[in-house]
């Protein structure tokens, strides 16, 4: 998967990760149908992300505090 990253001000270390693919400044609608047919989605703490792990068939992750009912099928993660 190629790493696509757009303007993030004030994040750094994300060029490590050479297994992810970001989609940064697209469509809403694009960008939503993408988290649907992800390999996996690591949701954040938006109502966006959230909703597509509630729609998805695939894994989701999760940070272990999450704000929101999570559904069965997502991973939890710790905040490190």
């Amino acid at each position: 998967f190629p790493v696509t990253i757009g303007s993030l001000p004030g994040v750094t270390g994300l060029e490590k990760l050479t297994e992810v693919e970001y989609f940064l400044d697209e469509h809403p609608i694009l960008s939503f149908k993408k988290m649907l047919n992800s390999d996996l989605l690591v949701i954040s703490q938006s109502s966006f992300s959230y909703l597509a792990s509630l729609l998805r068939k695939n894994n989701s992750i999760a940070m272990r505090r999450f704000r929101h009912r999570l559904p069965k099928k997502c991973l939890l993660a710790e905040i490190f």
